[in-house]
């Protein structure tokens, strides 16, 4: 039932916001229960494809990062995924989302990413008010990419992004070697703000490098 209704999404070419058929339509229209649409749309609906409502008619969802969030939440949960899992893929997204955010990014995107370096020096070791600052940090840069991929890749890593960055942040022995962190997020804004993409992706494949041997020392 909810490959049914996925597929008259797709055969009406449905854009977001478009109305579907009701549970007492598609019942009648396919001879099913009204309990199997409800549930199908039900399900639907946990995934953000649809949008349900109660006291209105079901219609097509915007694009969501729901299910990643729950993919990735799962995965951690159940430690099937390592910090340097996590790593590997937050690199492959910041590298190329700094990269397009040199070319894309606004005046507001640079104020932001600058704030949230001035929160992470001013976090210093305390982990909660340092991971919120980090977290911001990447979550900018992926909207600054322009790209909406990125954004709901980067904000549904939101999560994934906290294990790691408290990981790396228990990997520095010292104000110093955290310094060097700060600084290197501050170097990446520069390079975005001076629309250098090769310098800031660059600079982005350092830092992650830099995190992977931070948290690889943790571990011996």
């Amino acid at each position: 039932m909810v490959q049914v209704l996925v597929d008259h999404i797709r055969r009406h070419s449905l854009p977001p916001g478009s109305r579907l058929p009701s549970e007492l339509q598609m019942s009648r229209d396919l001879d099913v229960s009204r309990g199997a649409v409800r549930e199908a749309y039900r399900s639907l609906g946990q995934t953000g494809l649809v949008d349900i409502a109660n006291g209105r008619a079901p219609r097509v969802g915007l694009i969501s990062n729901r299910a990643l969030l729950q993919l990735v939440q799962h995965a951690l949960w159940t430690q099937q995924v390592s910090s340097e899992d996590i790593l590997d893929l937050r690199s492959a997204i910041d590298e190329r989302a700094a990269e397009l955010a040199a070319t894309r990014r606004t005046a507001d995107d640079v104020t932001a990413l600058r704030r949230s370096v001035t929160a992470m020096t001013k976090a210093g070791f305390r982990v909660a008010a340092y991971v919120k600052a980090d977290i911001a940090f990447h979550e900018t840069i992926g909207r600054a990419s322009g790209n909406l991929l990125i954004t709901l890749v980067s904000s549904g890593l939101r999560q994934a992004m906290g294990t790691s960055i408290r990981t790396s942040l228990a990997a520095r022995r010292s104000a110093a070697e955290l310094e060097d962190v700060v600084r290197r997020h501050s170097q990446i804004v520069d390079a975005i703000a001076a629309r250098q993409p090769a310098a800031a992706r660059r600079l982005m494949v350092r830092h992650y490098d830099e995190a992977r041997d931070a948290v690889r020392r943790l571990e011996i």
